[in-house]
């Protein structure tokens, strides 16, 4: 997101094609094939597009969301509008994945259609998979009794481990789980001194969680990490970085022969005011 959209605690992103050629050079070089993005990320999908080396990667774009109350064939028209755009903009013929963006989408009258569209692009070979991304386990099972995805994207970090509580073993056969927001849009990075006010109510916990790696000598970023590590179910982790050097020190996270095994679960909560940024105020 942050390669054309501000994004998260800091509100960064990378306005210069030299820096995010370099940022894709690395992943290439260390084997990272996957890059997700998005066509409401503004020019994110351009600047991947202008990479030189970009048929090396696996990209997952989504559908166009849409504020409308149906879905109509006006807004198919616009979801298929811009799909055909991402890929001009991606400058390739398809991409890996497409998810619908908004899960809301296909729950509205109408919203099949989106999932019959997605179908026809996987038979014409314009998408190799199609899904969703969701927020919460009941919008995973709300997604299994409308259609078979082969990707569902989530969200998963050290507050926010509702998703553990899905036996992903039922469905790992015929379904991909990739997990979002690890840092959870940097508020497990950010200072404690530094917390915006709307985060107070959670305060304690939080210092709680620095002071218990603080002691062990594993700093957030690290311990992030050693969460994603963890979780042997997930197929992928989607990591959002915005700068080269923080990418450079994330993979040397994981390239680490040792990472202790700790356990997370002492450290999650269920108050989805601030696991879900959808539900954050203007900070």
């Amino acid at each position: 997101m942050q390669f054309g959209r501000a994004y998260g605690l800091k509100n960064n992103i990378i306005k210069k094609q030299v820096e995010i050629n370099k940022i894709l050079d690395l992943l290439k070089k260390n084997n990272v094939s996957i890059l997700d993005t998005s066509s409401n990320y503004f020019d994110s999908e351009k600047k991947i597009g202008n990479y030189k080396k970009n048929s090396f990667f696996k990209i997952i774009t989504k559908t166009a969301s849409t504020d409308s109350k149906t879905i109509s064939k006006s807004e198919i028209k616009l979801i298929d509008e811009r799909f055909h755009n991402s890929l001009k903009n991606i400058k390739q013929k398809n991409v890996y994945a497409l998810l619908i963006h908004s899960f809301e989408d296909i729950l509205k009258p109408g919203g099949k259609n989106i999932i019959n569209l997605l179908k026809k692009y996987k038979d014409k070979g314009y998408v190799k998979k199609i899904g969703v991304s969701i927020y919460n386990p009941a919008q995973f099972y709300k997604t299994l009794d409308i259609f078979d995805p082969d990707i569902i994207q989530f969200p998963l970090n050290i507050l926010d481990q509702r998703f553990l509580n899905i036996n992903f073993s039922l469905f790992k056969k015929r379904i991909e789980f990739h997990a979002r927001s690890i840092f959870l849009q940097g508020l497990l990075l950010n200072d404690i001194k530094k917390l915006p006010r709307f985060f107070f109510p959670i305060k304690k916990k939080l210092e709680e969680i620095h002071n218990f790696f603080n002691i062990m000598e594993i700093n957030m970023l690290e311990a992030c990490i050693c969460f994603a590590i963890q979780q042997k179910k997930v197929n992928h982790f989607i990591i959002g970085v915005d700068k080269y050097v923080q990418l450079k020190n994330i993979i040397t996270i994981f390239k680490k022969k040792e990472i202790r095994k700790i356990d997370f679960s002492q450290f999650s909560i269920n108050q989805e005011k601030f696991i879900d940024p959808r539900n954050w105020k203007k900070l």
